[in-house]
């Protein structure tokens, strides 16, 4: 993930491919707290009426072929942090 201005949430997950990426989120907004951090794939990408967006997750899950949980959550986009590692998406093989 490069460097660079989108303008806006939508041109950021289009163009940079956030989709196929793992994130790290926080529901308690708290970076430093482990035990608040989940995995997730952004899946859907959702624009309010109010502003926010509802940003449909599927968390890591291997049992899944491609790791990806079936069940998707949504969260307000106001109400998580959430970060991107790119060691999060090498594989241990």
């Amino acid at each position: 993930m490069g460097n660079g201005y989108f303008g806006d949430f939508l041109t950021w997950y289009l163009d940079e491919d956030v989709g196929s990426k793992l994130f790290r989120v926080w529901y308690d907004k708290d970076p430093e707290s482990e035990e608040g951090c989940s995995y997730e794939w952004f899946s859907q990408v959702i624009e309010l009426p109010d502003g926010d967006i509802l940003i449909g997750m599927r968390g890591y899950d291997d049992r899944e072929e491609d790791c990806r949980s079936k069940s998707i959550y949504f969260h307000r986009l106001s109400e998580i942090q959430f970060a991107f590692c790119p060691s999060d998406m090498e594989d241990d093989d």
